[in-house]
């Protein structure tokens, strides 16, 4: 849809420019033709996709995410031992990683007594979701002041993800995707990395477990909570 507009408006004798292009470097690198076409200057917040354009011959500025000036102002503001765990913001994405999280603080509850457990949710998902939770408090205001204040985070939103990175705050990022975004991955999608945050300082920076088995996850991230607690 985004590209017929840009086509529109190159019609009508528009300058257009496009602020946060498609991700050719995942799927579809075909559209690039499309872009050089009706998109006079594509505008990236990730340095390597900045990169990947120009080296196509398409024009494109590169634009700091502003995220990083103002994430970096929080400091921890309490000294207790607490796991974060951000489960998305959708709520599909939350009924298939909610039951994983809470599995994983049930298996750390058994282990330890000195831990705290947030669910930090995003303001414009259902409170419903959560009322049922166990082990955890639920945050809803201050989300980024709560998100300084764990030890670690447990992610599934890949903007959860790139705020803890920016934060520098240890996390694992987990997803459980449905059967046919799975599926639609494995066919279609060029690179073999899910976590945004490892994808734009291009690099490993964040244990990331995506799969479809639930209980190949949840050992991994188990395992790995265990190491950063021991």
């Amino acid at each position: 849809m985004n590209l017929l507009l840009c086509q529109y408006a190159k019609k009508l004798g528009c300058v257009v420019y496009y602020f946060l292009p498609p991700q050719i470097w995942a799927w579809g690198e075909f559209r690039k033709f499309f872009i050089k076409k009706w998109v006079d200057t594509a505008i990236s917040v990730f340095p390597f996709e900045y990169a990947f354009y120009r080296k196509r011959g398409i024009e494109t500025v590169y634009f700091e995410n502003p995220l990083f000036d103002e994430l970096k102002k929080f400091k921890r503001s309490d000294v207790s031992k607490r796991i974060g765990f951000m489960p998305g913001s959708r709520q599909s994405e939350i009924n298939r990683n909610l039951p994983i999280m809470v599995e994983v603080m049930k298996r750390v509850v058994q282990e330890r007594t000195d831990v705290e457990f947030c669910l930090i949710r995003y303001p414009e998902s259902s409170q419903r979701l959560y009322d049922s939770v166990p082990y955890a408090k639920v945050v809803t205001k201050d989300r980024y002041q709560a998100m300084k204040n764990c030890d670690l985070l447990i992610t599934s939103s890949g903007t959860a993800s790139l705020e803890a990175a920016i934060m520098e705050i240890p996390q694992v990022f987990v997803n459980r995707p449905s059967f046919f975004d799975w599926y639609v991955s494995k066919k279609f999608l060029k690179i073999n990395e899910y976590n945004l945050a490892n994808i734009y300082f291009n690099k490993k920076i964040v244990p990331s477990y995506v799969s479809y088995n639930t209980y190949d996850i949840l050992y991994r991230v188990h395992r790995l909570i265990k190491t950063h607690l021991a």
